[in-house]
């Protein structure tokens, strides 16, 4: 029997074809009619917007698979066609392009992941400080680096990258350095011996950073010489600045170096002092502590028993007698150093050697030189206190005692012994006096730390402002009263307390705190370190 029309209509429609005037034929895949115009395509082929992709879709102007829709996926690699493949840098088709592509941060497809962007979690911006900004180090994240942010510097120092505190300055001959808390050291002032370690000779007027050290323990310079030294990380020295006389302990003597050098032999180094044209270190030995100096020895100020010749190399400071094999003393907790003589503390003893010809060396019976160390009679010092008890420079030496008692000996040219005497040099230990006042002046009360400069000298009390006395020629005793010729006893200063710590150069000294360094006193090199040049 032949089949009614309505039924052949009701089949059509079963099969799934939605163009009630299409051929069957013409319908694929459970509904998809060919449009007019297009063809019916196999995987791999190319296909337009009219045909119809047998088993899959159109996707990137080929037949494919699947829907293909990945960010990072094309369905039209070359070799690959039909096929979802992952690909490598950007999204290809009209998919969405990564995030920052091609900038440092930006995304890119990587060959592997098919779905999304891949993105660099690299450093987009250094951490920095500068003008007092501590800058963040920043990493990309997403395709964009952060927003820029930004500190400002508790007391607006910077060191090398970062935020920093003051933790030591040293005053030299019209120079000054700073040792701060990352390690750093930033110097200043006159330069026509190298004496700031830059790598020439012109001057700075505002603190400049050495750029060869970094990781530094320590600093050391002398008031009345043109050269400094540093303790590294890896305690080893290195000095710079003149070298006449060999004080930077290089093996030779003459000129100067602009860029701090290793001083020979020496390792295990725990403290560095500079005098006027030489310089002493601490050493560690196994468990014991020895002295070990270089440079001028004229007065026998290296300490090795002779005189007249000096040591561009360090040699070991001798108990007595001379030579390589000497006998050095032992537990030598601290130097300090003179133009011309150096004293240490060993044991709970002041011992000093050098020239003597102002009483520096605290003699009671002659003023001689002494190449090998003597005791200063009549002082004792604790046998390990937590800070520096001795202190020397130029023709003067200063030691605290056990009770905190302040006392100096030595040159009283402009007073800088502060015993209220009007001149006379003394080889006798005397106590500091409080404020103007004659011989029998009250004594200063409990000292911290004593600070001696060209013919001038300053005391850290422990409690209240520092006091200083001598010469006052260019106002470097920073009491804010008119320039004198000599004060003869101790004059508070112009300065905060408390401080960390205070120095003397020839005609300028400096305090510390935290992130701030006050200096005085004349500026004409750049000294102060404020960019003023009178």
């Amino acid at each position: 029997m032949r089949a009614q029309p309505w039924v052949w209509v009701i089949a059509l429609a079963l099969t799934g074809c939605q163009d009630f005037g299409k051929a069957h034929q013409e319908c694929i895949d459970e509904g998809r009619c060919i449009p007019e115009g297009g063809q019916l395509r196999q995987r791999g082929e190319a296909c337009g917007a009219l045909d119809v992709c047998e088993g899959g879709a159109c996707v990137d102007g080929v037949c494919c698979e699947s829907a293909c829709e990945g960010q990072c996926e094309a369905c039209n690699v070359a070799g690959f066609e039909g096929s979802c493949v992952a690909v490598s840098g950007e999204p290809r088709g009209a998919r969405e392009a990564c995030t920052g592509g091609g900038s440092l941060c930006g995304g890119a497809c990587d060959g592997v992941e098919r779905l999304a962007c891949e993105y660099p979690t690299l450093s987009c911006r250094q951490g920095g400080c500068s003008a007092g900004v501590r800058t963040e180090p920043a990493s990309c994240s997403a395709g964009e680096c952060p927003a820029l942010l930004s500190t400002q510097c508790s007391g607006g120092i910077c060191g090398a990258n970062d935020c920093a505190t003051v933790k030591q300055v040293v005053a030299g001959y019209d120079f000054t350095c700073a040792l701060l808390s990352d390690g750093t050291v930033w110097c200043w002032g006159e330069n026509s011996s190298g004496q700031l370690g830059l790598g020439d000779d012109e001057p700075r007027f505002v603190p400049t950073r050495v750029p060869t050290l970094s990781g530094v323990k320590a600093l050391a310079t002398s008031q009345r010489g043109a050269s400094a030294c540093a303790i590294l990380s890896n305690d080893t020295v290195s000095c710079w600045g003149d070298n006449f006389y060999g004080q930077l302990g290089v093996g030779v003597s003459g000129g100067y170096r602009n860029t701090p050098q290793v001083v020979e032999t020496l390792a295990n180094v725990q403290s560095v002092a500079v005098g006027g044209f030489h310089a002493c270190a601490i050493v560690r030995a196994g468990g014991d502590f020895k002295a070990w100096c270089w440079g001028e020895n004229t007065f026998g100020q290296v300490g090795d028993g002779t005189w007249d010749e000096d040591r561009p190399s360090p040699v070991a400071v001798c108990s007595s007698g001379s030579g390589a094999g000497c006998l050095g003393p032992s537990n030598v907790w601290e130097l300090a150093l003179g133009d011309f003589h150096s004293c240490a503390r060993m044991g709970n003893n002041v011992r000093c050697w050098g020239s003597h010809g102002a009483g520096q060396l605290g003699l009671l019976k002659d003023f001689f030189a002494h190449p090998n160390p003597v005791t200063v009679p009549l002082f004792t010092t604790p046998t390990a206190p937590a800070s520096p008890v001795v202190f020397a420079g130029a023709n003067v030496s200063c030691a605290i005692n056990s009770a905190g008692e302040a006392h100096c000996w030595g040159s009283n040219s402009a007073g800088q012994l502060a015993n209220g005497a009007f001149g006379g040099d003394t080889h006798i230990p005397g106590r500091l006096c409080a404020g103007p006042g004659t011989l029998s002046c009250a004594p200063l009360g409990s000292v911290a730390a004593i600070a001696i400069g060209e013919a001038s000298a300053c005391a850290q009390l422990v409690s209240g402002p520092p006091v200083c006395w001598g010469r006052d020629t260019r106002f470097q005793l920073g009491d804010g009263l008119p320039a004198a010729d000599n004060r003869y006893a101790s004059s508070a200063i112009a300065v905060a307390a408390p401080i960390v710590g205070l120095t003397l150069g020839s005609y300028h000294g400096c305090t510390w705190k935290d992130a701030e360094v006050r200096c005085w006193g004349w500026s004409g090199l750049g000294q102060l370190g404020n960019d003023d040049q009178v």
